[in-house]
């Protein structure tokens, strides 16, 4: 099998690379974060991201307490942010207090902790037994699930019955898909950290997502080493089909488009200052870890002088990715980008006039890095930050004489490399006052192999011919009844992608508490208008109810829309509109 291609999860981190280059990532590192302009810098502000110094606080405070044994590894270390109250009172120059939280996993034990440490102090200050919950997954988790793979000789013979060829272990001649469990009935006895694993069908592409098997499947307790159940039905003959992301063929031709490269010869209108960006009446400060990725604080638009407050903390929450095929070994792919695996770990680097416009800038943060020496490693150029053009800001023509400016948009984000799709998660600044969330796509379509060598849904729709057709019932399901044929015996597989946004407004003169609103319909007339209701209240009761914040609570005339409400219009790129600060009530999402 050619080397798994390092651009795509599941192989991001290959313990045999690292084990042979340690030494020298340690010496790039070193000199990368001596040469990086404020990367890893004493804090300054209670949101600023941990510090290089306080990652070494963090080793050796861990290393210090005797509460964990060698078989432990720490993960998604990260700030814990203080109270709001603290920040939102902060001055330059006050003192303020830092601690850290993480999780810690004994695989030894099999016990997973959340582990708090105070930094101003140097101490352990707390460790609570997370039992039952687990922790997102690691790369250690994968390479337990692989070892366990190999020593399975009931997955090996069953992907060979399969149609693969393995000569040694499985995990070096198929190329495995890891993901969370979900909630299985069949698994509701198992305590152990669980892993689903599924596998591709083609060993000789480049590129790692070829059709996925969907005939074998197995889950794997990396705790206790073992294979809890694997699924292993009769499947459709593994054929060779072009699909090999990397194969130019494949790809095909396109006539290429002449550069288009914004020019902004007078610089950016934009600054940094160490976790704080300006941009026209725009004000916020940024951080990043690797649970969200980006995260943005503080978030305020000088309205003629007066600091108007917007948002307190935006990220995004979560990222689900959710396949629609009832079959197989389809109905358990379901992947939680951040949950499982993380945002900010699967960030990738870009560079201007390639991933991101040639006037970005490129942003550097010090993520934390258990398995480096220093707690802590230099993610370049993760984040970007540009302007762009957009449009009209204004136009007025009378005879010959015209008022005119062009619009210009801020746009920060970053780019994460989730398997076989690439998301870029942008927020957009704008200069009426306005924000908006953007999420762009682009990768590879998951897809499985079928028998059909054409349409069988195109069929499905043309109405019966003949004596005996039978009708509707008599009808097999098509093989691409929950995908497209997109090549003759493969099928991509319909699915979709869920972007959820954590979004904590801090809105002047708004009580930021949140209520719940019970509410119900209470019929209508013969003939209607629009639907009539009972007042909203506020309640603590179950049944049907809505979580708003106080200050959104609807007018009872304005909480039904009406029959001819507009619905909104789909878009390819995913959008989530932010408010005016003159109008709150115009959210939307």
């Amino acid at each position: 099998m050619p080397p798994r291609c390092e651009l795509f999860w599941p192989s991001r981190r290959l313990a045999a690379v690292l084990g042979t280059c340690k030494t020298v990532l340690a010496l790039v590192l070193c000199c990368a974060s001596a040469c990086l302009d404020g990367a890893g810098a004493a804090p300054r502000h209670p949101l600023d991201p941990l510090a290089a110094e306080e990652l070494l606080v963090i080793r050796d405070v861990l290393a210090a307490s005797g509460r964990f044994s060698q078989n432990t590894k720490f993960a998604w270390i990260e700030l814990e942010e203080p109270a709001k109250s603290l920040v939102e009172r902060f001055e330059p120059g006050q003192a303020f207090p830092r601690r850290a939280r993480l999780a810690a996993l004994d695989f030894g034990r099999h016990k997973s902790f959340a582990v708090t440490i105070d930094l101003t102090a140097r101490r352990l200050d707390a460790v609570q037994d997370l039992d039952p919950l687990q922790p997102g997954l690691t790369d250690y988790d994968l390479e337990r699930a692989r070892q366990i793979l190999d020593s399975e000789p009931k997955i090996k013979d069953a992907l060979v019955r399969h149609g693969l060829d393995i000569p040694g272990a499985t995990s070096k001649s198929v190329r495995e898909l890891f993901l969370g469990v979900g909630e299985d009935p069949a698994l509701s006895g198992e305590t152990g950290r669980l892993v689903r694993v599924l596998f591709i069908s083609d060993q000789d592409a480049i590129g790692n997502f070829g059709p996925v098997l969907d005939s074998v499947m197995a889950v794997v307790d990396v705790h206790g080493g073992r294979v809890v159940q694997l699924y292993d039905v009769p499947g459709v003959p593994n054929r060779k089909v072009p699909h090999d992301i990397f194969d130019a063929q494949v790809r095909g031709t396109a006539a290429p488009a002449k550069p288009l490269r914004p020019v902004q010869p007078q610089g950016a209108n934009f600054a940094v200052e160490g976790n704080a960006i300006r941009w026209g009446n725009w004000r916020f400060r940024f951080g990043f870890n690797v649970r969200e990725g980006l995260v943005l604080h503080q978030v305020r638009f000088d309205d003629n002088g007066r600091q108007r407050s917007i948002l307190y903390r935006a990220s995004v929450s979560e990222v689900v990715s959710r396949y629609g095929d009832a079959t197989r070994a389809w109905p358990w792919m379901e992947f939680l980008d951040e949950g499982n695996f993380g945002l900010g770990r699967f960030a990738v680097p870009v560079a201007p006039g390639r991933e991101v416009p040639a006037n970005a800038v490129t942003l550097s943060p010090l993520l934390p890095d258990a398995d480096a020496g220093s707690f802590g490693r230099v993610a370049h150029d993760r984040i970007y930050v540009y302007e762009r053009d957009a449009g009209l800001l204004m136009y007025y023509r009378q005879d010959e004489a015209t008022v005119e400016a062009r619009a210009t948009e801020l746009v920060v984000g970053f780019l994460a490399s989730a398997g076989n799709y690439a998301y870029g998660l942008n927020w957009v600044f704008k200069q009426d006052g306005s924000f908006a969330f953007e999420a762009e796509l682009a990768g590879q379509i998951l897809t499985k192999p079928v028998n059909a060598g054409k349409c069988q849904g195109c069929e499905a729709l043309r109405p019966e011919t003949g004596a005996g057709g039978g009708g509707e019932e008599s009808r097999p399901v098509p093989e691409d009844f929950y995908g497209t044929m997109v090549h003759p015996h493969v099928v991509g597989v319909g699915h979709q992608h869920w972007f959820n946004l954590r979004l904590d407004f801090r809105l002047p003169g708004r009580d930021p508490t949140a209520r719940r609103i019970s509410h119900s319909p209470t019929g209508c007339s013969p003939r209607p208008r629009r639907p009539s209701a009972r007042p909203m209240t506020p309640t603590r009761g179950a049944g049907r109810s809505t979580i708003l914040p106080s200050w959104a609570l609807p007018d009872v005339r304005s909480a039904i829309p009406s029959s001819r409400s507009r619905t909104p219009r789909r878009s390819s790129r995913a959008r989530a509109n932010g408010v005016r600060p003159a109008s709150p009530s115009t959210t939307s999402g």
